[in-house]
């Protein structure tokens, strides 16, 4: 067993995950800043399709995690298989871009010049999948490095060739590079092990159950391609894809779960793991939800002051995710329970029963529902609205397709583990953020001049941003002693050199 240690694992993952934040802003910036709409239009479709081709290759990345978590050295024959499958994934990604055809108003040559994504992203996630089950914090310092090297990469294509859309391409396949490398590094020990064809054929025998899970992935990504054939155009996918970026800043917490899902699987006793991974979770969700709330408009100014009109969306989108930043790792604990796939006669039924297809088909259910109200939202507003209000409709219909799952996630939650929302802290948390980042929003809106020069805005509204956050954490420190064991956890994790 690999000995996984969950606060360790998770408080890596999330201060990486704030590293992170860093390099993707700035990758961000670069994007946005130097293409157009259009062009970001495009880049954001791009990213959708290959949602499309990752699809099949859970077939390879849920068995391995799951098989490496529990000891079984299935690692040499996921990586080697993973190259047949990352050829499938190019013939699909052609085939896509073939039917879709001119009607996104995208150019199609850069859509099939992404193809050299595929190959690299494969490699990646298969490593991922590997190291998640073996040290999960290792996958923390996967995505750093991989995000750290976006930005020189970016800077060479996109600002000094000028390459548009055809230089982020490149600059994002060439930092897979050195990512790999690390990932191939950590993981050596567990890919020294013979290919066995027994575990191939256990994957693609049982390839519906990973396959399952991604098909209410693929309806959800219908949204960005309903978007754009509905409206004609890939600009309004630029003010989405601005929104959404920021929005996202609470998706973070989310890592601090991380190292909770092989835990499980291990089939370790975890007791009140899970309450307090879930505390941890809201100590940091709600002032990042807070953050990107008070400060969307500048946020979104920061990018590109022509997304400026997305900032309504904003708050939507990020009342969304703040309910996901849950509802994730409530379906991943979930998941990570379930142990009919340790029963080698474990029938379809016995799948069918299992929480392994229940957690699927609730998304399924639910990304069904969202797409079939957006197209009836767009198509109703399309004659009479701008771009900017079409992606406001589009963040209301998003948020109100959440809400009702994540309620029943929790209801799930409370029936299969023993713990309680700490309801106290959450407001303690919720109201320590308001008073302190609504504080320093309020000195934002005195101080703070909207300069278009990236050079001037930015560090000042860092300023503002990491006083608000400074803030939030001394106050939270001395209302709150739970807090206080919070940081004394963090200190103490963060020393420890065992992991």
């Amino acid at each position: 067993m690999s000995g996984i240690r969950v606060s360790y694992a998770g408080l890596i993952a999330f201060v990486s995950g704030l590293a992170t934040i860093v390099f993707s802003l700035a990758t961000t910036i670069i994007i946005t800043r130097s293409l157009s709409p259009e062009e970001f239009g495009t880049w954001r479709l791009v990213i959708t399709l290959l949602v499309y081709v990752v699809y099949i290759q859970p077939v390879i990345t849920f068995w391995v995690t799951r098989e490496v978590a529990r000891g079984i050295e299935s690692a040499k024959t996921a990586l080697i298989s993973n190259a047949l499958f990352s050829c499938i994934g190019i013939v699909l990604y052609i085939v896509i871009i073939y039917f879709l055809g001119d009607q996104s108003g995208a150019d199609t040559d850069i859509l099939l010049s992404a193809f050299i994504m595929i190959p690299a992203l494969f490699l990646y996630n298969v490593l991922l999948a590997v190291n998640l089950g073996w040290k999960p914090q290792v996958v923390s310092y996967g995505i750093i490095v991989l995000e750290a090297s976006k930005v020189p990469l970016l800077l060479i294509t996109v600002i000094w060739f000028e390459l548009g859309v055809s230089g982020v391409i490149i600059a994002m396949t060439i930092a897979y590079i050195p990512s790999i490398l690390l990932l191939l590094i950590f993981s050596k020990e567990k890919i020294k092990s013979k290919i066995k064809i027994q575990y191939i054929k256990k994957w693609i025998r049982l390839s519906w159950v990973p396959l399952y899970p991604g098909f209410g992935t693929i309806v959800a990504a219908l949204d960005v391609l309903l978007f754009t054939l509905i409206t004609g155009s890939v600009v309004g996918l630029a003010f989405y894809g601005a929104a959404i970026i920021i929005a996202k800043l609470c998706d973070y917490a989310i890592l601090l779960s991380n190292a909770v899902y092989p835990k499980l699987l291990e089939g370790k006793e975890i007791g009140s793991i899970i309450q307090k991974n879930i505390t941890l979770i809201s100590f940091f969700a709600i002032p990042l939800a807070t953050i990107t709330i008070f400060y969307a408009k500048p946020a979104v100014y920061a990018l590109n002051p022509i997304y400026v009109g997305a900032s309504t969306a904003i708050i939507f989108m990020t009342i969304r995710c703040f309910l996901f930043a849950y509802s994730i790792p409530f379906a991943k604990f979930l998941e990570g329970i379930e142990k009919v796939d340790t029963d080698e006669d474990a029938s379809f039924k016995d799948y069918i029963k299992s929480k392994l297809f229940l957690v699927p088909s609730i998304r399924f259910i639910q990304y069904s529902g969202y797409v079939i109200s957006l197209a009836i939202v767009l198509m109703m507003a399309i004659s009479s609205s701008t771009d900017e209000e079409l992606i406001t409709y589009w963040a209301i219909v998003w948020l109100c397709s959440e809400i009702p799952f994540f309620i029943y996630f929790y209801i799930l939650m409370k029936k299969n583990f023993k713990f309680k929302l700490e309801t106290k802290m959450f407001i303690k948390y919720v109201l320590a953020s308001i008073v302190t980042i609504g504080a320093s929003y309020l000195l934002s809106l005195e101080f703070l001049e909207f300069n278009p020069n990236i050079f001037e805005f930015l560090p000042n509204l860092l300023l503002f941003i990491g006083s608000g956050i400074f803030g939030y954490l001394a106050l939270a420190y001395l209302i709150d002693e739970r807090t206080r064991k919070i940081f004394s956890a963090i200190i103490y994790e963060l020393k420890s050199r065992n992991t």
